[in-house]
């Protein structure tokens, strides 16, 4: 009887080491598609700065409310080597780039990844925050605009799933630790990153909303309109 006891806890002794090398395995392990890209190589900077152009001059256009952008994942993934982190020099979140490096996108047909270094965790560890997009109702009072609403139909991206190289991490632990570490503002902060709503106001007061999101292997198709409030009598 004891020689089957000691056989058994053998057995279930080398599952769990198998599991936990697996499972290390798994959080070391980057995802297939991952790729650092030189943010300085001079053609980079040159496609970067291209789509940035041609996004920001259909979204800011005042000849046209309602735009379509065509979107390929490598050219977002450049766009972020050479650009993204330039968007926070001088802001609340200047060292931005000690807490994530290198981030990039990943699309499917069904959701959109978005991967960064961590440091803290590793120097390549890599955590993917995995997103599905929903359409939502949309309620917008703008200041310039009064008391006027506007009723519109905007995309949200849902958070469903984090993971650390290849292991899945329980997604409501890591979202009430994160809560609890930012204080006060943790509640609002996890409520945003649960639900990525994609809208955004121009210095001139007007309200940039997408619609609408077409997903297909390495590449989106993002709709909506830019609104412009009624001036202030």
């Amino acid at each position: 009887m004891l020689r089957k006891l000691k056989r058994i806890f053998l057995i279930l002794l080398l599952i769990a080491v198998l599991a936990a090398g697996v499972g290390f395995w798994l959080f070391k392990s980057n995802p297939s598609y991952w790729a650092v890209i030189d943010g300085n190589d001079p053609a980079v900077v040159l496609r970067a700065g291209n789509l940035q152009r041609i996004v920001a001059g259909k979204v800011t256009s005042y000849n046209e409310e309602n735009w379509t952008l065509d979107l390929e994942e490598k050219h977002v993934n450049e766009w972020l080597a050479s650009e993204f982190f330039k968007r926070f020099i001088g802001s609340q979140v200047d060292n931005l780039e000690d807490q994530i490096r290198a981030p990039m996108i990943h699309i499917t047909s069904k959701q959109v990844e978005l991967a960064a270094i961590v440091p803290e965790l590793g120097k390549t560890q890599v955590v993917r925050l995995i997103f599905q997009p929903e359409m939502v109702d949309f309620t917008l009072t703008l200041e310039r605009s009064k008391s006027k609403e506007y009723h519109e139909k905007v995309v949200e991206l849902k958070l469903v799933g984090i993971v650390a190289g290849r292991l899945p991490l329980p997604l409501d632990t890591i979202l009430s630790r994160a809560k609890e570490q930012w204080g006060d503002e943790g509640a609002d902060r996890v409520k945003q990153i649960k639900r990525l709503r994609l809208t955004h106001q121009l210095d001139d007061g007007r309200q940039v909303i997408v619609s609408k999101m077409r997903l297909n292997d390495g590449k989106m198709i993002l709709s909506g309109k830019t609104i412009n409030p009624l001036p202030a009598d």
